[in-house]
């Protein structure tokens, strides 16, 4: 079966999971939000282990291919990295009405961003 890190996992689900059928994104969130084992997701969809694995497979190949193709996690880290810098920028400039203004706006976006250290 193909390696994904949990997180990594999360997020694939998160940002492509509408572009899986309804089977395959039941049976990753089984496995990797709920923490089903294979044998217990197998009992359920009363079929083999083996087939679970296949399905959990398929499905990683398929995310793992809109993220190459489509970037949008990629993306998103990028943004993430220059939000952070941008707010580091800023906290070290002079208080002034403006800088202040800026950060906020900047904290807000950082926000958005699912930057939760901020």
């Amino acid at each position: 079966m193909t390696k994904v890190d949990l997180t990594e996992a999360n997020l694939l689900c998160d940002f492509y999971g509408p572009l899986l059928t309804d089977h395959q994104c039941h049976i990753w969130q089984l496995y990797f939000q709920e923490n089903w084992s294979l044998a217990e997701i197998s009992d359920l969809q009363k079929v083999s282990r083996a087939a679970v694995a296949d399905v959990l497979d398929r499905t990683a190949h398929l995310l793992i291919d809109f993220e190459s193709k489509l970037g949008l996690i990629a993306a998103m880290r990028q943004r993430q990295t220059q939000l952070g810098h941008l707010l580091a920028l800023l906290q070290q400039m002079a208080p002034s009405a403006l800088g202040v203004e800026a950060l906020t706006v900047a904290r807000d976006l950082a926000l958005e961003e699912g930057l939760s250290d901020v």
